[in-house]
């Protein structure tokens, strides 16, 4: 097994954990940059191998139009960010 598979595997097991990137870091006896170089490693190869071959790159960022609070108040029940890792953010 090489190092790279071995490392993603950590990195599965830590999304699977509940637990924070550092305190999974010092569990599995990784300093905290190599456990975030791997973590972004993984996170890239998970989003190369989704995209088609022949798709355009998405933009890193979205302009999103601006809304008054009111209406913002009314209409929005939560946020959810999806990031290119599977991490998932929800407000609301």
């Amino acid at each position: 097994m090489t190092k790279e598979a071995k490392m993603f595997r950590v990195v599965e097991a830590w999304h699977g954990s509940g637990m924070s990137k550092e305190r999974y870091a010092v569990k599995s006896g990784l300093s905290r940059s190599t456990f975030q170089y791997w973590t972004k490693r993984y996170g890239q190869s998970r989003a190369e191998s989704l995209a088609p071959e022949s798709a355009p790159l998405a933009p890193a960022f979205v302009q999103m139009p601006v809304v008054s609070t009111e209406t913002l108040q009314e209409t929005l029940t939560k946020i959810v960010i999806t990031l290119p890792s599977g991490i998932r953010i929800e407000v609301s």
